[in-house]
C-alpha cells in the first residue's frame, strides 16, 4: 500500500537527479560558449553543410503536383512507397505504386504517426515525377527511416490513399485491419531525437533486458500486480505485492527522461491504438533509437513493478507518465481475450469509451478508428448478413453529427440498453441531439455508471431488468423511451474536479532537456549567470540531504529508515525557502538593468511557482469536505439505508470491496480518520489554501506518512459529478450540469436512472444518476410508467 513517505522518498530522487542534470547541462552550454568565444569558432551554416559536415545537396522538387492514379480496385488494391536512400540532406525521392492486398503480405512496413495540425508549415518531396506536400512531422519520420544504402517500402495513410478523394478514402480505411495485419512490420514513430532520448532508449533496453532475465532465472510473479491490466481504473491500483528491489531500480529511480516520450502526441491519437494493436510487430521510434514495442512493455512494467515510476501520486493522482501506456495495454487485452459472450455493439460501446480520450483531426474518425479492432474480434460485425451486424457505413462525405446519432443509435437499439447515455458530455455540435454522444470532446468527464468504482459491471438494475422500449423519430432526431418520474433536484453542492497531473507542465519544470524559461526582462549577461548558478545551489542542497557519505547529518542518510516526519518537513521548509530566496535574488539583481517594473512583475511569480497545481489538488479536499457537511446537514432518507451509511455509499458509488458491505466501511473509516488532520487544518486556517496551499499539501502528506489507506479507489465514479439532495430528502450523486428543478426518471431497460430536463418545452437529457437506495428497482412501478420525448 503506497504512502506520503513512498512519494517523498520518489520526488526527492527526482530532484536530485534533475539538479544534477541541469548543472551539467548549464557547464556544458557555458563551457560551449566560452569555447566559441576564445577560439571564435564559426557556427555551421546549416545551408551549407549537411550530416557529419558533407556539404549539402539542394534538389528542387518537381514544378508539377503529383496527382494520383485510380486504384485497379480500391476494395482489393492498394499502394506502396518505395522510399530512395539518400546519404546526404536532399530531397527525399519516392516511387508509388500499387499492389493487390493479397500480394502485399510481408513486402513493407506501416508507418504509424501523427499527422499534426493542418496549419503546419507543408513540405516538398518527389512522387514518381511530382512533387507532393507533406506536413513536418511525416517528413521528418521519412528522413529518419531513410536507408543508406537501399530503397525502403512503406505503406502511410496520408501518400498512399488519395486525401482528396473521399469515394477513395470511404474504400480503404476498411482495409486498415488488412494493411497493418499485412506489414512486416509497424514503425510507430514518436517524433525527432531530443537532448535525452539516447538515455532513455538505453535505460528502456535494460529494464527490458533485467526483466527477460528474471522471467527466466525464476518465479517473479509474487511482485506483481494484484490487479491485471484489464481496466482503466484499477490501472491505479498497479501497485506490486512487494515491490521489487534491483540494481537497476536503485540507478534509475526518480528519472524523469521518459517524459519526453510520455509526452508524445502519438499515444492519444485516434487512429494510432489501432495501427498498434493490429500490427504482428511493432517497433517504437524517436529519431534514429528505437526499441520493440515487446521490450517497451517489458521496460516499462519492470519499472512499475521496482517503484522506478508509480502510476498513483498523494494517492489518488493519476501519473501522466504511465496513463497513456497502461491505457494502450487495457486495450489489448480487451482485443486479445474478448468476453465472446458480448456482442459487437457492446465491444464497440467499449472501445469508443476506452478511446474517448484520443484525438483526431477528422472527428468522424473517432467512431471510424475503432472499427477495424472491432473486426479484428468480430470479423463478421460489419456483415450485413451476419444477424449481429451493426448498420454503420463509412462515409467521409456524412455530416459528423449524423454519424454521431445514427452510431449512438444503433448501440442502443443492437444492445437493448441505455448504457451510451453515460458518455454523453454536454456538446454544442449543430444537430446533434443531447442523448447522443458527441466523441469529438476529449474532456474529462465522469465515469459511465454501467460501471462501478474498480470498473467492474454493475450487477445491480435500477428498472428490474425490464426491456428497454426506445423509438426514434423518423429524422433521428427525438428518442421516445417509457419511464417512471420519481422525484426532483431540491439542492445542489460543488463539482469534485479531478486533479490533474499535465505532463507538459512535469516537463517544463522537470525535463532537463527543456530548461526553465526565464523572464525576458532578465539580460543574457544575467540569465547565463541564473542558469549556472541556480543548478549549482540546487545540487549543493541536494548533496547535504543525500549523500551518503559526506552529509554531516547521518538520520537523513536513507529515507527508508523510518526518518522522522517532522525531520523530513524541516528540510523540505529550508530547501523550499532556500529555492525562493534564491529566485527572489534572481529577480532584485534584474532591477539593476530593467527598473522598479520588474521588481513589482517579479514577486508574484515567484510567490506562485506551483501554486495553482497544488490548489487544484487542495480544492478537491475541501469540495470532499463540503460535501460532508452537505450530507450532515440533513439526515438522508433514502429508502432501506441506514442515514449514518447514506453518505459514504453514495461517494463510491455502490462500490464494495468484494461486495461486503462491511468491509468497505471500515475502509472509508480508515480513510476518514487519515483525512482529520487536514480537515482540521482547513477549517482553522482557511486562508491558507489560497495563498499557501503547501502548508496543506504538508498536513496532508503528515497525516498519510505511513498509508493513504483503500477508499480513495472507490471514490472515481464521483469525480465530475455534484453531490445533491432530492426534494423527498434522498442524498445522491449527480452530473455536473445538473440544476435544481431537474427531475430524476426511471427508465425501462435503464441500468441507471436518468436526469431530464424542461427547456423550450421539450426534454432534453441531462446525464446519469446514483441513488442509493434504489439501484436494485426498490423504487421502480411499471404501472407509474409513462412515454418521455427527449431531444
Amino acid at each position: 500500500m503506497s504512502s506520503a513517505r513512498d512519494d517523498f522518498w520518489t520526488i526527492r530522487q527526482v530532484y536530485a537527479k534533475l539538479n544534477k542534470s541541469q548543472l551539467d547541462h548549464s557547464k556544458s552550454q557555458i563551457s560551449d560558449a566560452y569555447r566559441r568565444l576564445t577560439e571564435r569558432v564559426p557556427e555551421a551554416d546549416s545551408h551549407d553543410i549537411g550530416d557529419e559536415g558533407v556539404e549539402e545537396i539542394i534538389v528542387t522538387a518537381p514544378s508539377e503536383k503529383y496527382q494520383h492514379t485510380k486504384l485497379t480496385d480500391p476494395k482489393s488494391y492498394i499502394r506502396l512507397l518505395k522510399l530512395q536512400p539518400s546519404q546526404k540532406q536532399e530531397l527525399i525521392v519516392c516511387e508509388l505504386n500499387e499492389i493487390g492486398l493479397e500480394d502485399s503480405v510481408e513486402k513493407y512496413d506501416a508507418l504509424s504517426y501523427v499527422w499534426g495540425s493542418p496549419g503546419n508549415d507543408s513540405v516538398k518531396i518527389q512522387v514518381n515525377k511530382g512533387s507532393l506536400d507533406i506536413g513536418p512531422s511525416l517528413h521528418c519520420a521519412l528522413k529518419n527511416l531513410q536507408y543508406t544504402d537501399r530503397p525502403r517500402s512503406l505503406w502511410i495513410d496520408a501518400i498512399c490513399i488519395d486525401q482528396t478523394n473521399d469515394w477513395e478514402k470511404n474504400c480503404q480505411v476498411p482495409l486498415m485491419r488488412e494493411i497493418y495485419s499485412n506489414a512486416a512490420c509497424t514503425v510507430c514513430f514518436l517524433g525527432p531525437e531530443e537532448m535525452t532520448t539516447p538515455a532513455l532508449y538505453d535505460m528502456l533496453e535494460k529494464l527490458a533486458k533485467e526483466r527477460n532475465l528474471m522471467a527466466i532465472e525464476g518465479d517473479w510473479s509474487e511482485h506483481r500486480s494484484t490487479n491485471a491490466l484489464d481496466t482503466l481504473p484499477a490501472m491505479g491500483n498497479h501497485l506490486p505485492i512487494r515491490p521489487l528491489s534491483t540494481d537497476l531500480s536503485k540507478r534509475y529511480v526518480g528519472d524523469t527522461t521518459i517524459l519526453a516520450m510520455a509526452d508524445c502526441s502519438w499515444w492519444h491519437r485516434a487512429w494510432t491504438v489501432q495501427e498498434l494493436i493490429l500490427s504482428p510487430s511493432a517497433v517504437m521510434m524517436t529519431g534514429r533509437n528505437s526499441i520493440t514495442f515487446e521490450n517497451l512493455c517489458a521496460a516499462v512494467d519492470q519499472g512499475l513493478d521496482t517503484q522506478i515510476w508509480g502510476p498513483v501520486f498523494l494517492g489518488f493522482i493519476l501519473n501522466p507518465i504511465v496513463v497513456p501506456y497502461l491505457s494502450i495495454r487495457v486495450l489489448i487485452n480487451h482485443c486479445r481475450h474478448p468476453q465472446q459472450q458480448r456482442s459487437p455493439a457492446i465491444h464497440l460501446l467499449n472501445l469508443l469509451i476506452h478511446c474517448r480520450h484520443r484525438k483526431s483531426t477528422n472527428p468522424r474518425d473517432k467512431i471510424y478508428a475503432v472499427l477495424g479492432l472491432l473486426r479484428h474480434i468480430f470479423p463478421d460485425a460489419m456483415n450485413l448478413e451476419s444477424s449481429n451486424q451493426l448498420d454503420i457505413e463509412l462515409g467521409y462525405e456524412k455530416d459528423v453529427a449524423y454519424v454521431y446519432r445514427s452510431t449512438c443509435q444503433e448501440i442502443i437499439l443492437k444492445t437493448g440498453q441505455l448504457d451510451i447515455l453515460g458518455v454523453c458530455p454536454k456538446s454544442y455540435l449543430t444537430g446533434l441531439p443531447t442523448w447522443a454522444t458527441d466523441w469529438s470532446i476529449t474532456d474529462r468527464i465522469g465515469t459511465p455508471l454501467m460501471q462501478d468504482s474498480l470498473d467492474r459491471v454493475r450487477t445491480t438494475h435500477a428498472t428490474k431488468n425490464t426491456e428497454l422500449n426506445a423509438r426514434f423519430s423518423d429524422n433521428g432526431a427525438h428518442m421516445i423511451i417509457t419511464g417512471q418520474e420519481l422525484t426532483s433536484v431540491a439542492t445542489l453542492a460543488k463539482i469534485l474536479v479531478t486533479p490533474i497531473q499535465d505532463t507538459a507542465v512535469f516537463r517544463r519544470f522537470l525535463d532537463p532537456g527543456h530548461p526553465p524559461k526565464y523572464s525576458s526582462k532578465l539580460k543574457p549577461e544575467l540569465e547565463a549567470l541564473v542558469e549556472t548558478f541556480e543548478p549549482a545551489l540546487l545540487r549543493a542542497l541536494s548533496w547535504w540531504t543525500s549523500s551518503p557519505t559526506h552529509t554531516p547529518f547521518p538520520f537523513l542518510v536513507d529515507f527508508q529508515r523510518n526518518v522522522g516526519i517532522n525531520t523530513i518537513i524541516a528540510c523540505y521548509i529550508i530547501y523550499y525557502w532556500l529555492l525562493l530566496l534564491l529566485l527572489l535574488c534572481k529577480r532584485v539583481l534584474s532591477i539593476q538593468l530593467t527598473g522598479l517594473t520588474a521588481l513589482r512583475e517579479a514577486l508574484p511569480e515567484v510567490y506562485s511557482i506551483g501554486n495553482t497545481f497544488l490548489f487544484d489538488i487542495l480544492s478537491s479536499f475541501t469540495t470532499l469536505f463540503a460535501w460532508e457537511s452537505f450530507a450532515a446537514a440533513e439526515a438522508p432518507k433514502n429508502p432501506g439505508i441506514d442515514s449514518d451509511d447514506v453518505y459514504w455509499r453514495t461517494l463510491c458509488a455502490g462500490t464494495y470491496k468484494k461486495e461486503t458491505l462491511s468491509q468497505t466501511r471500515e475502509i472509508y473509516k480508515h480513510w476518514f480518520s487519515l483525512m482529520q488532520p487536514l480537515r482540521t487544518f482547513l477549517i482553522y486556517f482557511p486562508w491558507f489554501k489560497e495563498h499557501f496551499p503547501r502548508a496543506g499539501i504538508a498536513v496532508y502528506m503528515y497525516a498519510t506518512w505511513h498509508t493513504y489507506g483503500e477508499f480513495w479507489p472507490y471514490i472515481t465514479c464521483a469525480y465530475e459529478r455534484r453531490m445533491g439532495r432530492t426534494e423527498n430528502g434522498w442524498l445522491c450523486l449527480l452530473p455536473r450540469e445538473a440544476r435544481v428543478g431537474d427531475v430524476i426518471v426511471l427508465v425501462k431497460g435503464g441500468r441507471m436512472p436518468l436526469l431530464l430536463r424542461m427547456e423550450e418545452g421539450r426534454r432534453v437529457f441531462v446525464g446519469e444518476v446514483y441513488v442509493e437506495g434504489i439501484m436494485n428497482g426498490e423504487a421502480f412501478d411499471d404501472g407509474s410508467c409513462e412515454d418521455f420525448e427527449i431531444r
